[in-house]
C-alpha cells in the first residue's frame, strides 16, 4: 500500500460568523453598519442571493499561522476546539 503525499496548496477554511451590527432606517433609504474589523476591503464582497437576501462573503488569512502542520483540532462533544501555532516572523 502506497502513501499519500500531503498537497502543498494551501486549504482554504470557511465558517459563518455573526458580526456587530447596526441598522439606520430613515424615510427614504436603510443603512447598514457592519463591524468587519480585521478584514481589507479586497476580502470582501457585497451580494443580493436568488432569495433576495444581503451576503456578505469573505475570507482571510490566520494571523501568524502559516502551514497546516501547526495547526490541531479536536471535536469532542459537540465541541470544536482548534490550537494556531503563532511563528515567529
Amino acid at each position: 500500500m502506497g502513501t499519500k503525499q500531503r498537497s502543498t496548496l494551501p486549504l482554504r477554511v470557511y465558517g459563518d460568523f455573526g458580526p456587530q451590527y447596526e441598522l439606520l432606517r430613515e424615510e427614504d433609504e436603510d443603512t447598514l453598519i457592519v463591524n468587519l474589523a480585521g478584514f481589507r476591503k479586497d476580502q470582501l464582497k457585497v451580494e443580493i442571493n436568488r432569495g433576495g437576501t444581503l451576503e456578505m462573503p469573505g475570507e482571510r488569512p490566520l494571523a501568524g499561522t502559516n502551514s497546516l502542520n501547526h495547526i490541531r483540532a479536536k471535536f469532542e462533544n459537540g465541541l470544536l476546539q482548534i490550537w494556531l501555532k503563532i511563528l515567529p516572523k
